[in-house]
């Protein structure tokens, strides 16, 4: 071998690892193309399989479709209300199904709560019925309602029940309601005052509260609508604030107030006697009321006319005898006397009427004067009675003497005329101011015993009958009585 390179033989081994080197690059080539062909293999199995999904999808798809449109204005298939299988009917259809269900269907227990007290009903006591038209959209629903078309084609494959549903005739409920109403009703409470150890102290308002029926209506329907158990139900109620809250701007006032003293007076000319009573600070606190001030500015204090009348209405209840106060009046009397300062305040004192049942031998005339009256005035109270035929049993009505008394008396002053003696006699204070003699009438026209009072003063009046002229004549009768007497 020569040295130059020229010729040279190939080295010991060199061919070998050639020929080891291709092999490899063999196998590699050979398991690529085999990976390729399975990756082609599951490629395209993997297409074919999707295509067949693609066709599955799209005929379920249509077939839903063409189902759906089956049953266009019907309920799904495999819906039950009530047990009742409504699948394939028309609304109208599927009502009439569920009519005799729906009657029979016995809704729950309803209990309504203010907070603290509970009322239970029977359900249909309230008026909760099956409301059929309610189950019926809520089936024709099933398979309609939003959702993915795969949901609906699972609401299509299984049985659909639908719930109860129920509604509330207002008719029933709301009498119910209205006499839950009355028990649970609270007036709000007015701040008021209250004297305490001679001192005024105000005590706050309170709101209360007023049933509010239709809001209740609307909430038990709510929560009956769906239930399958017994129900609870918080009514509703409306606040009612108080139209005065604070009563503390009203102390000054309302202690100025019970510094006043009132004195009631009444005299009962008919027996000669005087009655007064002293009103102290602790009755007039008892009839103060906080109000609002004018245009509902601030706060006043006034007197409660239905207070002052209970005061008065227990004063008159010991008068005895039947005799009262006229309470109107005198409400009006007392309340602008205590807005005024107070002082003395004098009360018209009223008598009663009378029933009087007739005995053998009575006349008219008889019974009217026992009792101080004209005849007449009796004989107009009585008028499906014959004056002249009176019979025993006979009931009649006796007017009260105030019918004589029109106006307040004078305490004090009286005037009395005694017949027997043919006296007349004034009296000022229980003193005899004057005396004289009098004429009392005659046998034809006598002067009627009882009490009058002076009603009207005639400075020269003319009695036709005498055909005389009497001067500073003092007429007692009312028009009408049947009674000319007069003072002359």
């Amino acid at each position: 071998m020569s040295k130059n390179g020229a010729g040279a033989e190939p080295v010991e081994g060199e061919g070998r690892g050639s020929l080891l080197l291709n092999g490899r690059l063999y196998r590699r080539v050979r398991r690529a193309r085999a990976v390729e062909r399975l990756l082609f293999r599951a490629i395209a199995t993997l297409c074919s399989v999707l295509a067949v999904m693609v066709l599955m999808v799209a005929g379920a798809r249509l077939s839903l479709r063409r189902l759906e449109s089956s049953f266009q204005g019907r309920i799904y298939p495999r819906v039950f209300v009530l047990g009742v299988a409504v699948g394939g009917l028309q609304p109208e259809e599927a009502a009439r199904a569920l009519a005799g269900p729906a009657a029979a269907a016995q809704p729950a227990t309803v209990t309504l709560s203010d907070g603290s007290t509970t009322w239970s009903y029977p359900g249909a006591d309230l008026g909760v019925r099956y409301d059929v038209d309610g189950a019926v959209a809520a089936a024709m629903l099933v398979g309609r309602g939003p959702g993915s078309w795969t949901a609906h084609l699972a609401d299509w494959l299984r049985r659909q029940d639908v719930g109860p549903v129920w509604r509330v005739d207002p008719a029933v409920a709301r009498p119910i309601l209205a006499t839950l109403a009355s028990r649970t009703a609270v007036a709000p409470r007015e701040a008021s005052l209250r004297l305490e150890g001679g001192k005024v102290t105000a005590l706050p308002g309170a709101a209360g509260r007023s049933l509010d029926v239709e809001a209740t209506l609307a909430r038990l329907a709510d929560a009956v609508r769906y239930h399958t158990g017994d129900v609870q139900v918080d009514m509703a109620f409306r606040s009612l604030p108080p139209r005065v809250a604070d009563a503390r701007p009203a102390v000054a006032q309302a202690e100025r107030m019970l510094q006043e003293r009132l004195t009631l007076t009444a005299y009962d000319a008919v027996e000669d006697r005087s009655f007064s009573w002293t009103i102290d600070s602790s009755g007039i606190a008892g009839w103060l009321r906080v109000v609002p001030g004018e245009k509902g500015q601030g706060v006043a204090v006034q007197a409660d006319r239905a207070a002052v009348r209970a005061t008065l209405t227990a004063l008159a209840a010991r008068l005895g005898g039947g005799r009262g106060l006229r309470l109107e009046e005198a409400t009006d009397q007392v309340v602008t006397a205590l807005h005024s300062g107070g002082g003395t305040v004098p009360l018209y004192l009223a008598h009663p009427p009378h029933i009087h049942t007739v005995e053998a031998g009575e006349t008219l005339d008889d019974i009217a004067l026992a009792y101080g009256l004209p005849p007449t005035l009796v004989a107009q109270a009585n008028p499906g009675v014959d004056p002249g035929a009176l019979q025993p049993g006979q009931v009649l009505t006796i007017p009260s003497v105030d019918v004589l008394l029109p106006y307040m008396p004078v305490p004090g002053k009286r005037i009395v005329i005694s017949l027997s003696e043919q006296r007349l006699r004034a009296y000022e204070n229980g003193q005899l101011r004057w005396e004289w003699p009098c004429s009392t009438g005659g046998a034809a026209t006598p002067t009627l015993p009882g009490t009058f009072q002076v009603l009207r003063k005639v400075e020269n009046a003319y009695a036709s009958p005498w055909r005389i002229w009497m001067p500073h004549f003092l007429s007692l009768c009312p028009p009408g009585s049947g009674c000319d007497q007069g003072i002359h």
